[in-house]
């Protein structure tokens, strides 16, 4: 595993516990199919969204449930391979993040963005 879930002062991060180099697959994201998106869910396609069968950040098929939204990310997710993917090198004990804008049409629970980087969106939606 490349990765680890980690619950500091109950929030839930997706750490590297390893270098990860550009374009590696971080994690496959496993789950699934539903027609119904939720703030957990993944939209692979217009009517089709992803779903993690667990909620046990011990259970290292579904981690990517936790991985969180970041302006700046250092992940994408690849909808039709299921795959986080690398956008740059990562080392290890970095957290894993994606823009939550990139793979969805429309947040089912918009939020206000306290990801700190000057290319901050704000509200993400």
């Amino acid at each position: 595993m490349k990765t680890e879930v980690r619950n500091e002062n109950g929030y839930c991060r997706v750490i590297a516990t390893c270098n990860i180099k550009k374009g590696e697959i971080v994690s496959h994201i496993a789950g699934t199919t539903i027609i119904t998106p939720s703030k957990y869910t993944i939209q692979l396609n217009e009517d089709q969204h992803l779903e993690s069968l667990s909620n046990d950040p011990n259970d290292p098929q579904y981690a990517w449930r936790f991985i969180n939204h970041s302006c700046e990310p250092n992940c994408s997710i690849d909808v039709l391979e299921k795959n986080v993917i690398a956008w740059q090198d990562i080392k290890s004990g970095s957290e894993i993040t994606f823009d939550y804008n990139t793979t969805e049409t429309e947040l089912t629970a918009p939020f206000v963005c306290e990801c700190g980087s000057t290319r901050c969106m704000g509200t993400i939606r």
